[in-house]
């Protein structure tokens, strides 16, 4: 992988938006877009390598389990390795250079493996998803009682505040609003915990992923009207939800 692959979820929404913005606008709008692009991805093209992840092993197992990444440009020191499994932040056990020590996180699902080096602000991503297996029985909660809302359109599931439990980010087109949804399930029941993130215009689709590289998930809405992209930095810390500013690009 190149550091490209860093900003995957980001170009992912912008090219669904340039898709759109093209068929229907003019070539200036299409000016625009390639310049907000090119501020959006900067961090991600700049010094410094990349990490990638050659392989890894096993390639399946339960939460738990404990998996070896090989590859290049992770950082020596353990502390400075953000790894994912899909939005699941995983325990980082050992590190070189070359060779990672991690353990599956709770919660985690069949999903892609990501590296964040913390120094260098970039990302790399594996080629092949990593199978969870989940031995026993699944027993299913109840639908909890606070999960309201008007009209929802999108949902990214992350693990926003790091916590080892998958979040939702919803958006709800009535309102116009983006609502994070905390996990707070426990063994006695599934409860989520509603906070607003930020409100739009006509927001429709939602992304989540690390823009920034600091190893905790962000959120970009694409609010359909006026053709912009809303984006929020995640300044979470395990159990309390919380975001920066909106920061709202008009590309129309």
């Amino acid at each position: 992988m190149n550091q490209f692959s860093s900003s995957r979820s980001l170009i992912c929404l912008l090219a669904f938006v340039l898709i759109k913005a093209t068929s229907t606008h003019s070539k200036s709008l299409y000016k625009k877009i390639c310049f907000f692009f090119l501020i959006l991805i900067f961090p991600f093209i700049s010094s410094g390598q990349a990490p990638a992840i050659l392989l890894f092993a096993p390639t399946s197992g339960p939460a738990g389990t404990t998996v070896t990444i090989n590859g290049t440009g992770f950082n020596p020191v353990a502390s400075q390795n953000v790894v994912f499994f899909g939005t699941m932040r995983a325990t980082v056990v050992s590190a070189s250079t070359n060779i990672l020590t991690v353990t599956v996180p709770a919660s985690a699902t069949h999903d892609y493996l990501s590296v964040v080096n913390l120094e260098s602000k970039l990302i790399g991503y594996s080629s092949i998803p990593f199978d969870v297996t989940f031995p026993g029985k699944l027993n299913f909660f109840t639908q909890p009682s606070n999960f309201v809302g008007t009209l929802p359109t999108a949902v990214s599931i992350a693990d926003i505040d790091g916590d080892g439990k998958n979040d939702m980010a919803v958006v709800f087109d009535a309102a116009n609003k983006v609502v994070v949804y905390r996990n707070i399930t426990s063994a006695n029941g599934m409860n989520f915990d509603p906070i607003d993130v930020f409100t739009g215009d006509n927001l429709s689709t939602i992304l989540t992923g690390d823009f920034d590289g600091d190893g905790k998930m962000d959120i970009a809405a694409m609010g359909a009207a006026s053709m912009s992209i809303y984006i929020v930095r995640n300044t979470s810390t395990p159990g309390t939800i919380s975001f920066g500013p909106a920061v709202s690009l008009a590309l129309g």
